[in-house]
């Protein structure tokens, strides 16, 4: 889950044929080369950032269950991304941070809270081959932790704290393609993930019992933890001249 700019949340994140500006880099790894309507330089910045509390979402039926606000009251989303454009070349760089306490869950004595908290780290390099064709790759970092809520509060702290009850870290490869042919008022993506799989890194505080199951409490831990692969692909039409 991320939360990305309105195009992105119209369109319920079919965004891989979209690829333009620095908010898609989650979507298509070929978006850091895809100049925008507003790019009049060889060179070019930009940067962005967000941070989302649960205030923000307090009135809106986020999950879209018809139900108001979110299910864990305790969360916060954090993104940050730059890029470089330097002519046909593109470079790009993305955080994306989730984190929930998912509240008293456990019944231990040494952890009372577990907050989980995912971080997606991309690098991505791309290149416009064509004025009708770009494509680009990188590297997709993924950190998983669950962690005694009472370390995890946002703070730098929190961050260079590795204390926790279960860890998961990995890298994987994706690439992506946008087609934009210049006689016509359409766009073709495509995105592929591999999946990543990290090794489990258990925390002091949790154990194993006579069934051979990691627990805390009675929560029980996985004894590995993948995300899978994905493939994306979509057209995108313009209604209207140009």
């Amino acid at each position: 889950m991320c939360i990305r700019d309105s195009r992105v949340t119209g369109l319920a994140g079919a965004a891989a044929a979209l690829a333009e500006g620095i908010d898609m880099h989650a979507f298509n790894p070929a978006a850091p080369a895809i100049r925008t309507m507003g790019s009049h330089s060889v060179t070019e910045f930009d940067i962005s950032a967000g941070l989302t509390f649960p205030g923000a979402l307090k009135g809106l039926d986020f999950d879209n269950n018809g139900t108001r606000g979110f299910k864990y009251e305790n969360f916060f989303f954090v993104t940050m991304a730059g890029q470089v454009q330097e002519g046909p070349f593109g470079f790009g760089a993305t955080v994306d941070v989730q984190q929930y306490d998912l509240g008293a869950t456990t019944g231990a004595e040494t952890v009372s809270s577990v907050a989980f908290r995912l971080i997606q780290a991309r690098l991505l390099a791309a290149v416009a081959v064509t004025d009708e064709l770009t494509i680009g790759g990188g590297v997709r970092g993924v950190l998983f932790s669950l962690r005694d809520a009472a370390l995890s509060n946002l703070g730098l702290s929190s961050f260079t704290d590795l204390r926790g009850v279960l860890g998961m870290a990995g890298v994987g490869p994706e690439a992506g393609a946008v087609y934009a042919p210049l006689k016509l008022p359409l766009r073709l993506g495509i995105s592929m993930r591999a999946p990543v799989t990290g090794r489990i890194i258990p925390g002091a505080t949790s154990a194993i019992d006579s069934a051979g199951d990691r627990t805390l409490g009675v929560l029980h831990l996985p004894n590995r933890v993948d995300m899978p692969w994905q493939v994306e692909w979509g057209m995108a039409f313009q209604l209207g001249p140009r």
